[in-house]
């Protein structure tokens, strides 16, 4: 009988012990969900509130939110200004038509540029995040056709959850070079080739294609190693099975 090398028992011996890590979300002191995080890394994954804010995880195994709609009785109501987000008792993200009443801070993690009918110089004024100097992602809306320059002006080391709107294929093989992609809402009008060239995305972890891909094109991205959620058509569900770290 053949003998097992004593590091690879090693090896199969700790996966076959790994334990599942859950997270579990409150809105406002009330239970709202329970996420699988196993395998997920700090600063790089995301949690996505139902106020477009997108949080990155610090490894926490509970978050209690505020800043988002939240159902008490027979109505949504607010516990704070929508215009922020409150993480286990803390402000850690705003959205920039509200920048004026943000003061500097070193405990904001997360900001959403958002989309308004505010002027342009308003609405991507980038020199604000000096003002936060432990900020590690920003929500951002760009329209390929005429914005795409605003991603150049991001500090690299900044991720970003970006709304990519009026895509086409040479739009994409562009953003396929921006590494700190974490989270994509694709719309526009792509083909089959094109989607390709965001499979070199390795860090993305939130993918949605609102105007939907080809079945070979699915079965590609559902390979991506850091991919936790992926809805291939608008409306859709996440298609990604439950995976082991």
């Amino acid at each position: 009988m053949k003998k097992i090398p004593i590091l690879l028992a090693v090896a199969i011996l700790a996966l076959a012990c790994k334990k599942e890590r859950w997270l579990r979300t409150y809105n406002n002191g009330e239970f709202e969900d329970s996420i699988n995080v196993t395998g997920w890394e700090v600063n790089e994954d995301v949690v996505q509130f139902g106020c477009d804010f997108y949080y990155p995880w610090q490894g926490e195994d509970s978050i209690d939110y505020r800043g988002c709609e939240f159902y008490q009785g027979k109505k949504y109501t607010y516990k704070l200004p929508r215009v922020f987000l409150e993480v286990n008792g803390k402000i850690v993200g705003f959205r920039t038509d509200y920048l004026a009443d943000v003061p500097d801070s070193s405990e904001i993690m997360t900001i959403d540029y958002c989309e308004s009918n505010f002027p342009d110089s308003i609405q991507y004024d980038l020199s604000v995040l000096k003002r936060f100097p432990n900020l590690i992602g920003i929500s951002i809306y760009i329209d390929a056709q005429t914005e795409f320059r605003k991603l150049d002006s991001i500090p690299s080391n900044i991720r970003l959850y970006l709304h990519f709107s009026n895509s086409t294929d040479g739009s994409l093989r562009s953003l396929s070079q921006y590494q700190n992609v974490r989270v994509l809402l694709l719309f526009g009008d792509y083909t089959h080739s094109g989607l390709r060239h965001l499979l070199k995305l390795r860090g993305l972890r939130i993918f949605k294609a609102r105007d939907g891909m080809g079945v070979a094109s699915i079965r590609r991205f559902k390979r991506l190693p850091k991919l936790r959620h992926f809805e291939p058509y608008l409306g859709g569900r996440d298609v990604l099975e439950p995976r082991q770290q």
